[in-house]
């Protein structure tokens, strides 16, 4: 995960350092921007990966400097972030190409989550959509593996819980957490990063 990098453009030094200590302790790649002036003007942006982008700042919005990126033709994928009054605004970036939006404040595993589904989603080469689905793979606990590669077999939860001997409300425990970890939302797409990654 270290070849891709997670950009956070945001005008709030707190907010800045909050997303920045939870993402590096997940093992990403983190570079802050203070302005959305800064990252376009200093942004390696033929790099892979992502942005965090505010899109209520001082100097350019996270709606202008969406524009500008879209008329520059870079395609880095975009996750904005927003406050509870501009739901509106986000639905227009979501329309102009934006990935997804989260609420601040944002929630930790929520965070994580959407940056793992926008970058399986994003087209990112095929050499960092493997790596970045193994090492999400790797992350998982033996036992969150079992469980997983039993839902892709087809078994439902009360089959897995007597198979493994746990109880069915451990199963779904470790489902729901394993699943957000992967960042993948139903049994198809799991079944797909199964695939990607020749786990069976």
């Amino acid at each position: 995960m270290k070849n891709i990098v997670i950009r956070i453009v945001d005008d709030d030094v707190d907010i800045r350092s909050s997303l920045e200590f939870v993402l590096r302790s997940d093992g990403w790649n983190v570079v802050s921007y203070s302005s959305g002036e800064d990252f376009l003007t200093n942004d390696i942006l033929s790099a892979p990966g992502c942005v965090l982008l505010d899109i209520r700042m001082s100097g350019m919005s996270g709606l202008e400097v969406q524009q500008t990126m879209n008329a520059r033709g870079i395609s880095i994928p975009i996750i904005f972030l927003t406050g509870h009054g501009d739901l509106e605004m986000a639905v227009e970036a979501m329309k102009a190409g934006a990935y997804d939006f989260l609420v601040k404040p944002v929630d930790n595993e929520r965070l994580l989550t959407t940056i793992s589904r926008t970058l399986r989603k994003a087209k990112l080469p095929q050499s960092f959509r493997l790596a970045l689905a193994q090492a999400h793979w790797d992350g998982l606990t033996t036992r969150e593996k079992q469980i997983l590669i039993l839902l892709s077999e087809g078994l439902l939860n009360r089959s897995i819980a007597e198979r493994l001997g746990l109880s069915m409300r451990t199963v779904e425990g470790h489902r729901q957490r394993s699943m957000k970890k992967l960042g993948v939302v139903n049994i198809a797409e799991l079944n797909a990063f199964m695939q990607e990654i020749s786990v069976n």
